[in-house]
This record gives C-alpha cells, structure tokens and sequence, in this order.
C-alpha cells in the first residue's frame, strides 16, 4: 500500500474530476501488485466477494431506510399536505 501511496504522490499532475479518484486508486493498486498476494486468482475472487458483500449491503441499507420512510408516511396520512414534524421535536401537548 505504501508503493500506491507514494506513486500518487510522485504524479504530477491532479485529477480534475474527483468522481475518478476511485477507479484511478484501484488502477494504481492493480499496477503495483498490491492485490495480488501471492495468489492472484484467489486475490481476485476474495476481492469480488469484498465487492459483492458491500453491495448487498448498501442494497439493504437503502431499502431499510425506505421502509422507514414508507412507515413514517403510512403513520403521517391522516395528516396529507401538512409538513412532517417528529415527534422528538414537536411541543409537548
């Protein structure tokens, strides 16, 4: 990882667009070796599961959070067009 580091380092010149930081880290990653260990092939398949595991992940932390959303506008329909205001911040009655 040091190797990574240092060659982002040693570039001189910026990315202009940081939506490419990423794929440009995982390109530098895979020119210096550092994911490949000392078995490629099994490095490549841990590394897919890696991404397959935080997908799923991101996968259902959105749909839990829809849910939530979902719960909060089943319990607010009674109240349609007015705005929704937590219970924790409204006036006590």
């Amino acid at each position: 990882m040091q190797e990574v580091s240092l060659a982002a380092v040693r570039q001189r010149a910026p990315l202009a667009d940081a939506s490419k930081i990423g794929p440009w880290l995982y390109r530098l990653a895979v020119k210096w070796g550092w994911f490949e260990g000392k078995d490629p092939t099994a490095s490549r398949k841990r590394l897919k599961l890696v991404k397959w595991a935080i997908t799923v992940f991101f996968l259902v932390l959105g749909l839990a959070t829809l849910a939530a959303y979902m719960k909060i506008g089943y319990e607010h329909r009674a109240l349609a067009g007015q705005p929704y205001v937590p219970t924790w911040q409204q006036a006590p009655k």
